[in-house]
Formats: structure tokens, sequence, C-alpha cells
């Protein structure tokens, strides 16, 4: 049982739980997690821990109060906040084991070969590679200085995930009309604290599991703001994140993973 809020991350964890022969039910927060937990005992839940409403700590501390095999299941913290206190609050909530964002394929597979009952079902060896992405387009311009780190990033993930996983999930963040780009501008620009941590947080998260270490800086710059963004500064950090996109667009055309189209502005 995987509770994870974000759409992307839940398809990435998916993904990379098939490959390694397992199936997961997916809950889009805490409450929906104890909900599906004590409708079918899972073998092992992955919790991330920052979650509107029931929260992954919370709804842990719900989870260990019960009865039976259900009080004992095996919990697994997800959380993009390796350093700091989340795993002390994790292990604290009565949580199993930690596992920081971003983790590739080998991280997870480690981790359910410590919990033994759930053992990968297949090796690096066994797991045929994904198929190459596709040439890039034509015109596409040439790599700029300092995108090396996030084209080799991108490779990764593609032989991770393949092209027709992997590409559809990049598209998908950094189309500035939907989703994650939306909903954290639309944060910057109202001002509401919370709700531009939350989403701040969210971003970071989505971003470094699809190798944009860069967007994922900027969030995380986001973030950490202590006091109340003016406009001007809110601006600030809009730039920052739009020219991560542009970069990461060019980098992902660069390989094939998307289209001709036209890069976020």
């Amino acid at each position: 049982l995987v509770a994870e809020d974000h759409a992307i991350n839940r398809i990435y964890v998916s993904a990379l739980l098939s490959r390694l022969g397992h199936h997961a039910r997916f809950a889009v927060d805490g409450e929906a997690a104890v909900r599906e937990a004590e409708r079918q005992l899972p073998d092992l839940i992955l919790m991330d821990l920052q979650m509107p409403g029931l929260d992954g700590l919370e709804a842990t501390r719900m989870i260990r109060r019960t009865s039976g095999p259900l009080a004992r299941v095996r919990i697994v913290a997800l959380s993009a906040d390796a350093i700091g206190p989340a795993r002390e609050q994790a292990l604290q909530a009565g949580m199993d084991d930690f596992l920081p964002k971003p983790f590739r394929w080998e991280q997870l597979a480690a981790l359910l070969e410590r919990h033994s009952a759930l053992p990968a079902r297949e090796t690096a060896a066994a797991v045929p590679a994904p198929a190459a992405p596709a040439a890039p387009a034509a015109d596409t311009p040439a790599v700029a200085p300092g995108e090396d780190a996030t084209m080799n990033a991108m490779r990764e993930i593609t032989q991770l995930l393949g092209p027709a996983t992997y590409g559809p999930l990049l598209r998908d963040f950094l189309d500035e009309t939907t989703g994650s780009q939306v909903l954290l501008r639309q944060a910057l620009l109202q001002g509401d604290a919370a709700a531009l941590a939350y989403q701040a947080h969210q971003y970071k998260g989505a971003a470094h599991l699809l190798g944009l270490a860069a967007l994922a800086d900027a969030a995380a710059a986001i973030e950490q703001e202590t006091a109340p963004i003016d406009p001007s500064r809110a601006q600030w950090h809009l730039q920052r994140i739009q020219e991560g996109c542009r970069a990461a667009h060019h980098c992902g055309r660069s390989l094939g993973l998307l289209g001709s189209g036209a890069a976020p502005r």
C-alpha cells in the first residue's frame, strides 16, 4: 500500500514496484491509507510524511493504535527531507524504516530485501533494460553548459522507467498550464505561507524523482522562506522556476523524451 498525494510520485513508485514484481494499491492521504489498510491488510505500507488532511505521522499512530495484525504491519516513511528531524519523527510515530526521496530501483529493492517477507522478485540482471529514448528532433539546439548533469539524470531515469513512462511524466510536470506548475505559481502569487510551503515541498519531491535537481533546489529555496514573501521576491522565485523549466524542457527534447512543442515561457 502506497500513501502518496502527488500523482507523478504515485506513477513513479508504481513503475518501480511493477518492475520489482509487486502490485501496489494507492491512497492519496493518510485517512484513505488507514481505511484501505483496514479494508485489506497490506504486506507493507510506504507512507509519505506530508499529505493534506491526515499526514503520514498521524496515520501511522492511528494504525499502531489498532489491534491484531494491522497494528504490526510494517510502515516505511517516504520523505524528501532526508536531512533534518523527519527520520526521527517517523520512527517516534511508530514507523519501521525511512526511505528518502529521490530513490531509485536499487534503493527500493534493498528496502524490500530488508523487510524479508517482501523480497524483490527480480534482480537488476534479470530485468531487461527499457528501450532507449527516441532520437531528438532535428531542430533541437545543442545542450547548454551546465545541463550535462540533468541530461545524465534523465538518461538514468529513462533506463529505469522506460521512455514511454518517463516522457509523459516529464511533459506533465513541465506543463505550465496544469498540475504542479500552476499550483506552485498560484501559491507564490497569493502569498499564503502554509499553502506555499506545502506546494513547494510537493514540487521539490517530484522534481527530485524526475531528475530535475535545479528545479528541486529552486523549490527548496521557496520552502525555506521564513517570512511572508513580497511580490518582488515571489517574482524572483517564479523566474528561477521558469528558467529551470526551460532548461529541463530543452534537455528532454535533446534526448527525444519531449516533442518539439513550445518550451515553458
